[in-house]
């Protein structure tokens, strides 16, 4: 591996100050030396984490990346002893891309689910629900969140961070190497402190930190020897968690080589950095990842290669054998069509040596497969390709299950992610409802899109519990999900309006939602009178018999879950509308089919008219006349 250059920059302690490890416990004004200091020497004592990242990072990118730190991230090594532009067969990539399209592609919904609540905190904790999945669409954590599962499958770590940004909550995808965590501390995955390193770009951070301006002004830029037009600072932001219930040793500060611009009290129990883990390590706080497992064999993999290009280059190459004793012109050994060759003697000899046996090849093809079978995915699955044979839905289902098994414990892992990301949400929205009491976020319904306000819909964290669904139970492809929809339309389940919304093809969009419309028209006035106690009279362009029974059936449930008699009223006063329409239609109906059964009388004859003449009759013939 070639030498990494080593780059220095904000200097920190240039007065020999002794570094004190209990930072939180420090004055303000000294604390940016001594948590400087404590990040230095946790780097220092783990560099072979860093340098394993980098490893890593090579292995999936397919790049001689020299660090993972601002400036030179982009930098790759020259080539040294191996020959260039060499082919590569990239295994761990093709593992870490199919198991996030297998698994990252789920978006788990957290639903709110109360505990013996009557039927106002079941509305509250279903518009709760709501709430949560318009925050997490205006943050784009599902979309942060597929970066951490990529990360997580590299590095083994995973990290979004969930922070307050202009009287918001916000999300963003955090690099594992500006984390860092004592080994010592973190032995039993629980560590007490935590730091980030990030670098800031000078004019940001005069914006957030106006006070101290002229102090940030001094600090000398990041990598004065790169030609660059950055001007980046280095930013420790570090947490220490409170040591108990009534202890008041949490902290939270933001320092820079020379000064502290944040020292604020921390009372949370848990870090803001959300971590997702491939693979949960026996002892220690961070994780292995796909990468590192599959790392043995794509290095022995990139080894064979190497050999074979070497030598296919040198062995698997046309040659000509021509005798010193026969008179072969080799001139005339071209690639002339229809060439005639003279010789004398010996004839020449054409052949083409084998560059390696076959034992090589089938070694190659082993271990590629061999890293399939190690994180449990098809090579089937990797190349989007279906068994032979296998055409039935039923049958490709049987086969995404048996496959979807391996991933089990990695799924619930990735379902436990979101559950925790709502709770940090959930905590960090409460904070901010104190200092806004008009918080509410734009939640978009699949059929319209309301503004729903955090104080209808806060609840006490000892009122419901949370479980996580997938967002879509149903095939992705159009041949299972229509499959699946004939099944249970076959056993009764569902009727057709519901299976046609289910489909919702992406090429029938406008077809579906005509389909649908009186379906969801009819469940938006229903939604209306039970949360909104809000009445919407039917009208007679309605479906009323679908109309009669989907309230029925909604009166039904909301009887059960024990809603107000004036809501009930409403659903009741409705049906009793649409009965007495039906019945009116019907009545009307019936009468102008009995007025079509009755039998008419001949019109009478119209009397002649005084202006127009009346025509002769013809008189009859007299015989013998």
């Amino acid at each position: 591996m070639p030498n990494i250059p080593v780059e220095y920059y904000n200097q920190t302690n240039p007065s020999g100050q002794e570094i004190k490890s209990r930072w939180w416990l420090t004055k303000e004004k000294d604390a940016f030396t001594h948590v400087f200091g404590v990040v230095k020497r946790i780097n220092e004592n783990q560099s072979s984490r860093a340098y394993e990242n980098i490893k890593y990072a090579r292995l999936y990118q397919n790049m001689d990346l020299m660090s993972l730190q601002p400036g030179i991230y982009s930098r790759t090594a020259p080539p040294e002893n191996y020959i260039t532009n060499r082919i590569t067969l990239n295994v761990v990539k093709s593992c870490i891309d199919t198991a996030a399209s297998k698994i990252a592609k789920n978006k788990p919904r957290p639903t709110f689910l109360t505990t013996d609540g009557n039927f106002t905190m079941q509305q509250r904790a279903k518009q709760l629900t709501q709430y949560l999945d318009g925050l997490f669409d205006s943050i784009r954590v599902y979309e942060a969140a597929q970066k951490a599962f990529i990360a997580g499958c590299v590095f083994g770590d995973g990290v979004l961070h969930f922070y307050k940004d202009e009287g918001k909550v916000a999300c963003e995808h955090v690099l594992i190497d500006e984390l860092t965590v004592d080994d010592t501390e973190g032995m039993y995955g629980s560590p007490r402190q935590l730091h980030r390193t990030k670098f800031i770009s000078r004019d940001v951070l005069c914006e957030m930190f106006p006070e101290s301006k002229d102090l940030i002004s001094q600090i000398s830029p990041l990598n004065q020897t790169t030609q660059t037009a950055s001007d980046m600072i280095k930013v420790i932001e570090s947490y220490h968690l409170p040591s108990g219930t009534n202890a008041r040793d949490g902290r939270h500060s933001i320092c820079v080589e020379n000064c502290t611009l944040l020292w604020e009290p921390y009372n949370k129990k848990y870090f803001p950095y959300l971590h997702w883990k491939w693979s949960p390590k026996l002892v220690g706080f961070f994780g292995q990842g796909l990468a590192e497992e599959l790392a043995g064999i794509q290095l022995e993999i990139n080894k064979i290669l190497r050999n074979i290009q070497i030598a296919q280059h040198l062995m698997a190459v046309p040659r000509i054998f021509v005798e010193n004793s026969s008179a072969v012109v080799t001139a005339h050994l071209n690639n002339d069509i229809g060439a005639v060759v003279k010789y004398t003697g010996a004839p020449p000899q054409f052949g083409v040596a084998p560059a390696m046996s076959a034992e090589v090849y089938n070694h190659l093809e082993n271990l590629y497969r061999k890293a399939f079978e190690i994180c449990g995915i098809s090579q089937l699955s990797a190349t989007a390709r279906k068994p032979a044979g296998i055409t039935a839905g039923v049958a490709l289902r049987e086969l995404n299950d048996l496959e979807s098994e391996r991933f089990m414990i990695v799924s619930q892992r990735w379902e436990q992610f979101f559950l925790d990301a709502a709770n940090i949400c959930i905590d960090i929205t409460e904070d901010l409802f104190e200092e806004d009491r008009s918080l509410a976020v734009m939640a978009n319904n699949s059929k319209f899109i309301a503004k729903i306000a955090w104080k209808e819909v806060r609840m006490d964290s000892d009122k419901y519990v949370m479980r996580v669904y997938p967002s879509a139970l149903l095939p992705t492809q159009p041949a299972g999900r229509l499959q699946t929809v004939q099944e249970l339309m076959q056993a009764g389940f569902l009727g057709k309006d519901e299976a046609l919304s289910l489909l919702d093809f992406p090429d029938t969009p406008q077809a579906m939602s005509l389909a649908t419309a009186s379906r969801d028209n009819i469940l938006k006035m229903i939604d209306l009178m039970l949360n909104k106690n809000e009445y919407s009279p039917p009208e007679p362009f309605m479906d009323l018999a679908q109309a009669v029974q989907i309230t029925q059936q909604s009166y039904l449930r909301a009887r059960n879950d024990n809603a107000p008699d004036d809501r009930l009223e409403l659903l009741r006063r409705f049906m009793q509308q649409c009965k007495g329409m039906l019945d009116d239609a019907k009545n009307a109906a019936m009468l102008a089919q009995q007025q079509a059964m009755q039998p008419t009388a001949a019109p009478a004859a119209l009397a002649p008219s005084e202006l127009m003449p009346v025509a002769e009759q013809p008189q009859p013939e007299i015989m013998g006349a």
